[in-house]
């Protein structure tokens, strides 16, 4: 008579990532003398020690299995976990040493390497940070562009790296438990389809989170959290305007770093020195998981404020401060230049005198102006329904309609009783006065 194995704890518990057990003690899930394991740190002593599993209010909870994660898991041995009991592991020694290394592997000016070295240490900052923007690496192939993604796949807060990420895919490496369960590499992200646009548009700030149904009836939703560090690379930047204004841009040209990071995948003396500062990065979280860094009072505003101020705050203090501040002025101007390219400003500046001398405005007397205007260079066709600018895609009258609707909230209106009838467009001055204000705006650190 055969009998089946017991199950033990492990196979009851739900795994878990990273998070708060108690009110004094935090966790990270591990690998321990080549075992699962939780990394546990005494925020009232400092001390680490280590746990198999761990029993919380809502069950027992395990550490993720070796293979099971998609991205490379940390890895200690006991005695190293002793050796970090007595380190401190400040911020300018992690910074230093995340520098340094990026400049071994990165061909990129000092602009460059600072927003790499500030978004790689503050992947594992996401407890204290509530939005950030995106690096995004553009190039062609071999200029260094996959480079940036893969050291971010090594040193990155649990970083999954992939060709081209589904939708699906997304949800289920960031999970349900904890905001900030990781950090997402997305090679080839020129592809992007609209699903994705839409989520990391809305996911670059804390509160995303995305339902599904779920249950072999359906029977249940589960709402997935999708904030998170991102990282791109592409040939090319996805067509959306809100999510463009999300994007640090990066124009890789190539050149020839110090080390391979290539070689660095197949060469266990290469690959050590990183796994060392990714541990250390790790603990740096750990041991500060309570406080975090201090945060500054930029004198930056709205969106600006969400990208920007907290790696600002990162840097605070540190002999990369003043180059910090360089990277973002920088991407700053980068952001707004972009934005006053875009059509609707365009078009703003062009109907804004109509507007305030009458907030009802014919959609013909628009229409002519924007076709005529040395603001706007291009051609309209013969028909007088197409217009071709010099730059940018074609605006037809559909087109044109939709941004009143959609970019300038302007309200319809139809004169049925005049022959022939005249189609109106009424708008709200204080809107048009923010959006002017916007597409206008300039910055101060």
């Amino acid at each position: 008579m055969s009998t089946k194995p017991k199950k033990d704890s492990t196979d009851r518990a739900r795994p878990k990532v990273k998070g708060w057990i108690n009110k004094t003690e935090f966790v990270e899930s591990v690998v321990v003398n080549d075992k699962p394991a939780f990394l546990v740190i005494d925020t009232e002593t400092g001390k680490f020690s280590v746990k198999n599993t761990i029993s919380t209010p809502t069950g027992i909870v395990r550490p993720l299995r070796k293979g099971g994660a998609g991205y490379m898991l940390y890895e200690f041995t006991l005695e190293e976990i002793e050796k970090i009991n007595s380190c401190k592991f400040s911020l300018d020694e992690i910074l230093d040493e995340t520098n340094d290394m990026v400049q071994a592997y990165l061909a990129v000016p000092e602009r460059d390497r600072i927003l790499v070295v500030g978004n790689l240490v503050l992947t594992y900052c996401q407890e204290w940070i509530s939005s950030v923007h995106y690096p995004y690496f553009v190039g062609e192939y071999g200029s260094g562009k996959t480079t940036a993604i893969s050291l971010c796949g090594i040193l990155g807060y649990r970083c999954l790296v992939t060709g081209s990420m589904t939708y699906a895919g997304i949800y289920n490496t960031l999970g349900n438990d904890e905001e900030g369960s990781g950090t997402i590499a997305e090679d080839e992200g020129q592809n992007m389809g609209r699903d994705k646009i839409d989520l990391y548009k809305d996911s670059y700030k804390k509160g995303k989170t995305v339902p599904r149904v779920r249950g072999a009836n359906f029977s249940y939703v589960t709402y997935f959290k999708a904030f998170c560090c991102k990282w791109f690379a592409g040939t090319g930047v996805p067509d959306d305007d809100g999510l463009q204004e999300r994007f640090a841009v990066v124009r890789m040209l190539g050149g020839k770093p110090e080390k391979s990071i290539g070689e660095a995948y197949s060469n266990r003396e290469l690959m050590r020195p990183l796994h060392v500062l990714r541990n250390k990065l790790l603990c740096y979280k750990m041991k500060n998981i309570k406080n975090g860094f201090p945060k500054i009072e930029s004198k930056l505003e709205g969106r600006d404020r969400e990208l920007w101020n907290d790696f600002l705050s990162l840097f605070k203090g540190t002999k990369f401060e003043e180059g910090a501040k360089n990277t973002v002025r920088y991407y700053l101007g980068q952001r707004h230049d972009a934005i006053k390219e875009r059509i609707d400003p365009k078009i703003l500046t062009i109907i804004k005198p109509m507007i305030e001398e009458n907030c009802k405005v014919s959609f013909q007397k628009m229409w002519d102006a924007i076709t005529h205007s040395e603001e706007l260079p291009g051609d309209l066709d013969v028909s007088g329904a197409t217009f071709h600018p010099h730059f940018g895609e074609k605006i037809t009258r559909n087109t044109f309609s939709k941004i009143l609707r959609e970019k300038f909230h302007a309200e319809r209106l139809k004169d049925d009783g005049k022959r022939p009838k005249v189609t109106w467009y009424m708008f709200d001055m204080e809107v048009i006065n923010i959006l002017s204000k916007k597409y206008n705006a300039g910055y101060s650190l």
